[in-house]
């Protein structure tokens, strides 16, 4: 213990916590440290020691091994809690593309790759709006240009896929559960449809990585 009262903590390379002191008067509160080299803490609130952040925080026990889990451990918990919220919930299906030699427009000297999504029918899970009742399978076409950058995002919709974040199980507007698109948007036209499904666009390519990037996808 130092002469004010703080105990002094080492933070180990292996981001275990060493207290050098078993014990203070009173009890210790919420403690939550980033990995560094020295932190002093006493009881109550307490400011970061040298070379720290601002952050302020409480002991939550006496400093003898029972305290927070060790920071890896958080560190580990807190990605398991975000790739559950990127959980699967694309149902069962098949991904796969051909070239076509056509040009889409706004890309006049590439030809096109076309892929193919399809999704046989099947029952809900517990991640679909309606778990353990059927669904309607899909067949859909999605179109990129074939070039450099085309390739690269039809590389980032085949990782998407295979992690299962391209499409969901959605209730359509007759109230019938399908197979349809989540949140990635897809030309599903060529040519001849909305600025949405089809081209010319000429920002789309440069959206769909952004997006599929917000997904860690990249």
């Amino acid at each position: 213990m130092r002469p004010d009262g703080s105990v002094e903590v080492r933070i180990t390379s292996q981001c275990q916590l060493e207290a050098s002191q078993e014990s203070t008067e009173g009890e210790y509160e919420n403690l939550f440290l980033p990995a560094t080299s020295f932190v002093y803490a006493s009881c109550g609130p307490a400011i970061m020691g040298s070379k720290q952040s601002s952050h302020t925080f409480h002991c939550n026990e006496f400093l003898n091994g029972k305290g927070p889990p060790a920071l890896i451990t958080q560190a580990n918990e807190e990605m398991n809690i975000r790739y559950k919220e990127l959980r699967r919930v694309q149902p069962d299906g098949q991904m796969t593309w051909v070239i076509l030699h056509r040009d889409l427009p706004g890309y006049h000297s590439d030809n096109t790759l076309q892929i193919s999504f399809i999704f046989p029918d099947g029952v809900q899970t517990e991640s679909h709006p309606n778990p353990g009742k059927p669904f309607a399978g899909l067949r859909q076409w999605a179109y990129l240009p074939d070039n450099r950058e085309g390739r690269k995002v039809l590389q980032l919709l085949d990782k998407g896929f295979s992690r299962g974040l391209i499409f969901t199980v959605a209730t359509n507007e007759e109230g019938v559960d399908i197979v349809s698109p989540a949140d990635v948007p897809l030309k599903t036209q060529p040519d001849g449809g909305t600025s949405k499904t089809s081209y010319p666009d000429p920002d789309y390519l440069k959206i769909v990585r952004k997006i599929l990037k917000d997904k860690d996808i990249e």
